[in-house]
């Protein structure tokens, strides 16, 4: 209503009353990634944005890997949500943030955002350990632990096999001393003095899914 207080001359008057609603103001959400490609077990960070016209929205984002929700963040006092995960598997991903709304603003939905997850490298890191009797070696055991290379993360799983390799000039000859199953991320051989190469050991990693394949060849053992 509008009152007009009046004066010397005129009587004081309101005014019929307008109504009117205000409703919910639309809101604008954006959606980035900290890299649009990743390697399996690396961190990746999904960035929202809610803005509008006016005032701060409030409320929740909803981020989603297809129909599979991955997590529900605040927006923080300027607006913005962060969620941050190493989960993702293998392949494509197409990840959404939903908002909420709150009080004041209606919810969106962002564009889909696409991620894809390759395998990670890896490395075969290996620790030798000899058992001496009286000066004579008695056996040798060999650890050789799978490493996810940076900036991929995670636990290698699979086989590795230890091997000789003899090169002469005609042929490249292969011996299996033995195949060992990785737990924990490693793999152990054990060798009898006796069955100690006079060479360098060629310790082959299979890879697994998530994981590539890697090779190392150790120096002559001891």
């Amino acid at each position: 209503m509008a009152a007009f207080p009046g004066n010397v001359d005129y009587s004081a008057i309101l005014s019929t009353p307008l109504s009117f609603t205000i409703g919910r103001g639309a809101a604008k959400l954006s959606l980035a990634s900290s890299g649009g490609s990743a390697v399996y077990g690396q961190p990746v960070s999904f960035l929202a944005t809610v803005g509008a016209g006016a005032g701060t929205p409030g409320g929740t984002v909803t981020f989603a890997d297809g129909a599979t929700r991955l997590a529900t963040v605040p927006l923080d006092g300027s607006g913005t949500a962060t969620f941050t995960t190493s989960a993702l598997s293998l392949g494509s991903h197409s990840i959404t943030a939903t908002y909420s709304g709150d009080a004041d603003f209606l919810g969106v939905q962002s564009a889909p955002y696409s991620e894809t997850v390759a395998q990670t490298g890896t490395e075969v890191v290996v620790l030798e350990n000899s058992v001496f009797k009286n000066k004579k070696l008695m056996s040798v055991r060999l650890t050789a632990e799978i490493k996810p290379l940076a900036p991929g993360g995670g636990v290698p799983i699979g086989e590795v096999t230890f091997e000789v390799v003899t090169t002469t000039k005609k042929n490249v000859n292969v011996t299996t001393l033995g195949t060992a199953a990785i737990s924990g991320g490693e793999a152990t051989l054990r060798l009898k003095a006796n069955k100690v190469p006079q060479q360098g050991i060629t310790i082959v990693y299979s890879g697994d899914a998530n994981d590539k394949a890697s090779t190392v060849t150790t120096p002559r053992l001891t």
